[in-house]
């Protein structure tokens, strides 16, 4: 038996990336996990061997999503957890240009 399992959810996506959320959880028993271990907002882009970029509508079509499903998916700054990943990835890469500076 398996000591967790590991859900994921596409929250939103942009031209770029994806931003899925990740729920560690015990197994579940009456289609109920007992217990959340961790979870976790994760930004992730796909790329071929030769690092050529994926977008996310190109994998989302190969998947068979259609427009009107994708519309339903929201952007990363209208995501509560998705824009705090991104106002704190602005203020790392402020404090890594300007650690730079000194």
């Amino acid at each position: 038996m398996a000591k967790y399992e590991i859900s994921t959810i596409v929250d939103a996506f942009d031209d770029k990336w994806f931003y899925m959320t990740q729920t560690f959880t015990s197994p579940s028993t009456n289609g109920k996990p007992e217990i959340i271990y961790a979870q976790a907002t994760v930004r992730a882009l796909i790329c071929k061997f030769n690092g050529t970029k994926i977008s996310p509508e190109t994998i989302f079509s190969q998947l068979g999503i259609d427009s009107a499903t994708l519309g339903k998916i929201k952007r990363p700054e209208d995501v509560p957890a998705c824009k705090s990943l991104l106002d704190w990835d602005d203020a790392v890469d402020k404090d890594m240009k300007s650690f730079n500076d000194v």
